[in-house]
């Protein structure tokens, strides 16, 4: 990518629906210039600007990481990659990566409750062929950067919530639902479009797209795939402690190439995660972390591939 490609993008990342002269203003070249780059990005598959929605606010509170090994066949080899295929397939599935070095397939889900966890955790996710052993894990709280486009040192950690219920204390209506779905899919439609949609005037589509933006329900960002950022050393890393999890979490956030720190109630204490250029940058990474006072230890889950991804959060 060139430098104005990756200003364009930070700038998507924080605001995913920035008009195109606001888009030139912040980069600082003319409107005749960004367009042509603006629809070549988004017209590439590693690219998307989509919203990003709490889970709470959609009756999904719970939100869990499944850590899933994938059971040997009759010649001793594991097929990570059709037990991924086959998990994408439930709705309740928000992102999977493959991990084929442990063996395992690393998986989002959001559910309404405890019970309903258990239910997909036994009825569907055991009963895929090719599970093996899963572990799962409830997300609580944490920073979440993002990858980073630039070295920008002052771009703030956005602070997310997994706590069992909406800090809005609002449900949906039809209405909203309509336009969050909508921007899911495209997070840069008009809302001209979304009023058509939505069955709103347009400017009553306005008004409650800027309240689900105010309410922090919605967020609309850019999505980057990780290999339009030459970052080939991508993982997940489940971190024990013996310290306090939020500072510990705090101090992880900041080291280079974490895109989320996230305090975890599990077989660990935190889940972090990395998009390094290399697996050499990786290890210096892990290394880091390591080194983080009250740090006792980390599994590393390498990805292969990134089957699934759901905007959410």
């Amino acid at each position: 990518m060139s430098d104005l490609d990756r200003a364009l993008i930070e700038s998507l990342q924080h605001d995913g629906r920035a008009s195109v002269s606001r888009l030139a203003r912040l980069v600082g070249v003319s409107e005749a210039r960004i367009r042509p780059r603006l629809a070549r990005l988004l017209e590439s598959d590693a690219v998307r600007v989509a919203a990003l929605v709490d889970p709470a606010a959609l009756g999904r509170p719970v939100v869990a990481m499944l850590g899933i090994h994938c059971a040997a066949d009759a010649e001793g080899t594991a097929s990570v990659h059709g037990v991924a295929t086959r998990l994408a397939a439930l709705e309740e599935m928000n992102w999977i990566a493959e991990c084929a070095s442990t063996s395992t397939v690393q998986a989002q889900v959001s559910v309404a409750e405890n019970g309903e966890l258990l239910d997909l955790v036994n009825a569907s996710v055991r009963t895929v062929p090719g599970v093996g052993e899963v572990r799962a894990t409830t997300l609580l709280r944490g920073s979440a950067l993002g990858p980073r486009v630039s070295d920008n040192p002052n771009r703030p950690a956005r602070p997310l919530e997994f706590l069992g219920h909406t800090r809005r204390g609002r449900p949906l209506d039809s209405a909203d639902r309509v336009i969050v779905t909508a921007l899911q899919d495209d997070g840069r439609l008009s809302f001209t479009r979304l009023a058509m949609l939505s069955g709103l005037s347009v400017a009553a589509t306005r008004q409650r797209f800027l309240r689900l933006q105010r309410d922090g329900i919605v967020s609309v960002r850019a999505l980057v795939e990780p290999e339009l950022l030459g970052r080939t050393g991508c993982a997940s890393v489940e971190v024990v402690i013996v310290a306090d999890s939020a500072a510990t979490a705090a101090i992880i956030a900041e080291i280079p190439d974490v895109t989320y720190s996230l305090e975890v109630a599990g077989g660990y204490d935190l889940l972090v995660e990395l998009w390094c250029s290399t697996q050499e940058v990786l290890e210096q990474r892990i290394g880091q972390i390591l080194a983080v006072d009250g740090v006792v230890s980390c599994q590393v889950n390498r990805y292969s591939a990134i089957v699934k991804r759901r905007p959410q959060f």
